[in-house]
């Protein structure tokens, strides 16, 4: 209903804004479809805004992440290795700082579960790796002082990576690097 205020008024930001939040809602709930008719709503009116703010360009890479898991989730791994991956090029180059490296790192680990659902496991083990690195990396350099949510956070998203390096060297059949992955994870 915001979204739709926002966009009578003429506010593409704010309801870009609501989709989004609409759209991680959605993948929480388990309500797909919505999620994918919310997020592809939502990057349509990210890319047609004239200029978001910095905190914009990170929620806009979280929906391409959604997203990717809402076409995932109901079987389009195609699809979502194609939103993941555009997402992956708009963290690229249009993120900069410690923050690029977490969207960055949080978009890996979902193409590396599209890769291992379409069995290129190969490929899900390389994304996988990628992202435990970006998260070890980001863990390192936080300031002593750095809120322990965050630092938990990190240590979620890296024990969630490692997973993925473990089941992608247990379909390679490397059970030996698999258990160092999972002992690492935990």
């Amino acid at each position: 209903r915001a979204a739709a205020q926002a966009e009578q008024q003429g506010n593409q930001l704010r309801a870009a804004r609501a989709l989004g939040a609409a759209t991680t809602t959605a993948v929480r709930l388990g309500r797909y479809q919505k999620a994918i008719q919310s997020g592809t709503r939502s990057l349509e009116l990210y890319t047609a805004s004239a200029e978001p703010a910095r905190s914009d360009l990170t929620a806009w890479a979280s929906v391409h992440a959604q997203l990717g898991a809402a076409y995932r989730l109901v079987g389009d791994l195609t699809r979502a290795r194609q939103v993941l991956e555009e997402g992956l090029e708009f963290a690229k180059t249009r993120l900069s700082g410690r923050r690029e490296g977490q969207v960055e790192g949080y978009l890996l680990n979902g193409l590396a579960k599209v890769a291992y659902g379409q069995q290129d496991y190969q490929t899900s083990l390389a994304r996988s790796t990628q992202a435990a690195q970006y998260f070890e990396d980001a863990e390192a350099h936080l300031p002593p002082r750095a809120p322990e949510r965050l630092r938990t956070r990190m240590r979620r998203w890296m024990a969630m990576a490692l997973y993925g390096i473990g089941r992608a060297q247990l379909a390679l059949k490397h059970p030996d690097e698999a258990d160092a992955a999972f002992d690492k994870s935990l």
